[in-house]
């Protein structure tokens, strides 16, 4: 072997297959790297050889559209869940108590108010969860939130919560005008559960309900929906806003929330965060469960006046999107504030 000089270019080295000329022929074994190599030097002899660090890769704009199905999906599967776990449950102690298999009157009207107190605190803390996992880090406070949202952004969910409920209520009458059959099944059903003459279930539709579904909807799902359709909003909202609706698996209830998904959402794009929506949620519930019954139990129930009360709320709730419009770059649901 001839050797010039340690720098010459003739200089040759040993090929003992110790060494490699490239980049070596895999991340393990005896190979060491070419001193360019993008890889790096080993550790030590014989060590595996890390990749280079890439960037995540983000789902596509189809792939967070089947992801913003995922919350719905969960919100749904976690009702029949907790309600078969309940029933089969109540239905043991029912034969180890009477020694006998029965379903009977008393046994779904149970199991429905439990899976339902159940499925309220289950479903807000698990979607809380999920929803605290997808923030951005550092993830903010919850009081910083509150009070960085402004008085504004609560008054204006107060007062479109106020709208809503009107809304709601000349859209059911309505409907009980042209289709009274379905409006009365609807009702009848809700008697029958027994579910409005119970304060613990009241409370926590008023207080708790809020909570769960809009952090599923206007949290989790709008989100994925807005990655889906990252310069049209208005999509995403509207997409939102009907898995919203059909979440209540009726005509009746469907129309009025796929309205009032609308609205919601809208609150979260313009004040950058869900606290305004939950806000305008509970004043919804509450105003509909104490309030709006007993002021608009006076009116007689024609046409003319519910479609006053449905006409006149969106008129005056466009009219406060207009004044109020969102302001662009508005990212909703990055943050919890």
């Amino acid at each position: 072997m001839e050797v010039h000089g340690q720098n010459s270019p003739n200089a040759q080295i040993p090929s003992s297959g110790s060494y490699d000329h490239g980049y070596g022929h895999g991340y393990g074994g005896h190979e060491m790297p070419h001193p360019n190599s993008p890889y790096g030097m080993p550790s030590g002899y014989g060590a595996p050889l890390a990749p280079p660090s890439l960037p995540p890769k983000k789902p596509s704009r189809v792939a967070n559209f089947f992801l913003s199905l995922l919350p719905f999906l969960a919100f749904l599967g976690l009702q029949l869940i907790i309600t078969l776990a309940v029933m089969v449950i109540m239905l043991a102690m029912e034969m180890a108590v009477s020694g006998r298999l029965a379903i009977t009157e008393e046994l779904i009207s149970g199991t429905t108010k439990i899976s339902m107190i159940l499925f309220h605190l289950v479903g807000a803390a698990g979607f809380f969860l999920w929803y605290y996992l997808m923030l951005q880090k550092p993830r903010p406070k919850l009081g910083r939130s509150i009070r960085s949202c402004g008085a504004e952004s609560y008054i204006v969910a107060a007062v479109m919560g106020f709208l809503m409920c009107v809304f709601s209520n000349g859209v059911v009458g309505v409907e009980s005008l042209l289709v009274p059959q379905v409006v009365e099944d609807y009702m009848e059903m809700a008697e029958q559960t027994g579910l409005g003459n119970d304060i613990f279930i009241i409370a926590l539709s008023v207080l708790v309900a809020p909570i769960g579904e809009e952090l599923c909807f206007r949290g989790l799902t709008m989100r994925f929906a807005e990655r889906a359709f990252p310069k049209h909003f208005w999509i995403a909202n509207i997409w939102q806003a009907f898995l919203f609706g059909l979440l209540h698996m009726n005509w009746v209830q469907g129309v009025y929330a796929f309205g009032g998904g609308l609205v919601l959402g809208w609150i979260a794009k313009r004040y950058g965060s869900i606290l305004p929506a939950i806000v305008m949620h509970f004043v919804v519930n509450f105003l509909s469960t104490f309030v709006i019954g007993y002021l608009l139990e006076p009116l007689p129930v024609t046409y003319g006046v519910c479609i006053s009360l449905v006409v006149v709320p969106v008129a005056v709730a466009v009219l406060l999107m207009i004044w109020r419009r969102t302001p662009e770059p508005q990212n909703s649901t990055q943050n919890i504030h």
